[in-house]
């Protein structure tokens, strides 16, 4: 099987840093992939917590304005600190590895590429154990997932800014529960895209 130049690197890393360092902000077409091909819900893989001053696709769960965001969610563990991924396997040889594969959020697959004013960079940092330089990477396959996961994000905000209006409209003292919101969601990729949801 053929693996990129980066492909590689990141198959040969043991630590599997990134996936300890780093909390994976997920779209909702990510979230639907992954959960209807696994057949569990949403929230037996993410989290959602208080979304940051300017998050687009932030979420509202009922009238007091407060907005979330959705992320994978950590391995638990007791006072431990930089927790892995919950898709992260320890091997017995004690090799890290993705369990999700080729279903890896885009956000992951394009790591570690970005768009700086239109010009790809890398980003290194504590959070990965390899100095990434461009030479690694193949700049046609990173800008088609840089373009991919900008097309999701906005295809995010779409659905979740018509969430939004709906809990806007109902009647006050209405609160949706975070299942009650991936359930609308996983919906709303299963209208768009056809196929069943985690459930069949």
């Amino acid at each position: 099987m053929y693996h990129s130049r980066k492909e590689a690197i990141c198959l040969s890393c043991l630590e599997k840093r990134c996936c300890y360092n780093y909390t994976v902000v997920v779209t909702g077409r990510d979230i639907w992939t992954i959960s209807r091909a696994l057949h569990i819900p949403p929230w037996a893989f993410t989290i959602y917590g208080k979304a940051q001053e300017g998050t687009e696709a932030a979420f509202m769960l009922d009238h007091s304005g407060q907005r979330f965001e959705i992320a994978l969610a950590k391995r638990q563990g007791r006072g431990k600190k930089n927790l892995p991924c919950i898709f992260l396997w320890r091997l017995p040889d004690g090799h890290a590895q993705c369990g999700l594969g080729a279903l890896r959020p885009v956000a992951c697959q394009s790591y570690p590429a970005l768009l700086v004013n239109g010009l790809l960079c890398v980003r290194n940092g504590p959070g990965c154990g390899h100095i990434w330089s461009l030479s690694e990477l193949d700049m046609e396959e990173e800008l088609t997932l840089l373009e991919e996961e900008k097309q999701r994000r906005e295809e995010y905000k779409r659905i979740v800014e018509d969430l939004n209006a709906a809990v806007l409209k109902s009647p006050e003292g209405t609160t949706l529960s975070y299942p009650e919101y991936c359930d609308y969601l996983i919906n709303a990729y299963a209208d768009l895209y056809g196929g069943k949801s985690y459930g069949g």
